[in-house]
This record gives structure tokens, sequence and C-alpha cells, in this order.
């Protein structure tokens, strides 16, 4: 499948409200992404339309504790809300946090960790890459 080059990349303006959270990685890329092409390309074309509202996205992670090949993985999803008075909300899988850096986490925090979108490049040839930040609840 021959993708449309897409470049997203939010708002240097726009912060997030992490007040409780401590940032512990960052420009972590996420791993996976060419086996999720269209649903990848379906999230870069709905942040096309709203990097500027941060509110109506997230990125979140997810723990996979009963997944066969790795139970530290952590996979990576995209959810967005379209629409002012019928919202309707969209989630679609993405890929998932490197796996060494899925077992550091498990070892290292019990909390729960945040996500937050740093840029997402799908080429016309080539691998998407989207990388994104990791937080830790602050203690």
């Amino acid at each position: 499948m021959k993708a449309d080059a897409v470049y997203v990349k939010p708002n240097p303006r726009i912060t997030f409200p992490f007040d409780s959270w401590e940032l512990v990685f960052n420009d972590v890329p996420v791993l996976g992404t060419r086996f999720r092409l269209a649903d990848v390309m379906e999230f870069g074309r709905a942040l096309e339309k709203l990097c500027n509202t941060p509110s109506q996205f997230d990125v979140l992670a997810r723990p996979e504790p009963d997944n066969p090949h790795d139970e530290f993985a952590i996979a990576v999803a995209g959810s967005w809300s379209t629409g002012w008075i019928f919202k309707k909300h969209h989630y679609v899988r993405l890929g998932y946090v490197p796996r060494k850096l899925a077992y550091r986490i498990a070892h290292e925090t019990r909390s729960p960790i945040r996500l937050a979108f740093q840029s997402l490049h799908v080429p016309e040839v080539g691998d998407p890459v989207m990388l994104v930040d990791i937080y830790y609840a602050r203690r």
C-alpha cells in the first residue's frame, strides 16, 4: 500500500496539562507502524485537522500483560473526537513502545504512564515514523 506523504507536529505553543506527571523519556519511536499503515494514515489525517486543538486528540498507552510475544508489551493507540453536537470518538492501534523500554518501564514504576504526541511522518516511500514522550505519575 503506497501512502501519501503526511507530516504532523503539534503547534509548539500548545502545552499539555501534565502538572502531576514527570517527563521520563522523550522522542520515543513507536514501533510496528508499518504493519498498521491504514490506521496510522487515518490518525495522521485526523491530526492534520485537529493539531491546534489538543483536547480533541490523545495518544494512549495500553499495557498488554497477556501478549503472547511479550508480557511487558505496551501498545500505543490514537484517539480523537469529531463533531460538535454529536461527538464521534475514534480509536486506532498504532504500534508499540520499544520492547527494552517497555521492560524498563514495567520494572521502574507500578504507576500509570502517559504518552504525549510529538510527531508523525508518513513518507511516500518507506516506513512511518511516530515519536512520543513518556511520562510517569509523580509520587
